[in-house]
């Protein structure tokens, strides 16, 4: 019996450290992006 998958959504999330706070601990900030478009990126 074969099984195939299929992906209904897609979501792209990104976190950064943007400064810190009064106490010196990291402060940061997430972005998320729905329904990102399919592309295709070579990291090196």
């Amino acid at each position: 019996m074969a099984v195939s998958k299929s992906l209904a959504s897609a979501t792209f999330s990104i976190e950064v450290q943007s400064g810190t706070d009064k106490s010196g601990a990291a402060v940061y900030k997430k972005r998320t992006f729905l329904e990102t478009k399919k592309a295709h990126y070579s990291f090196e």
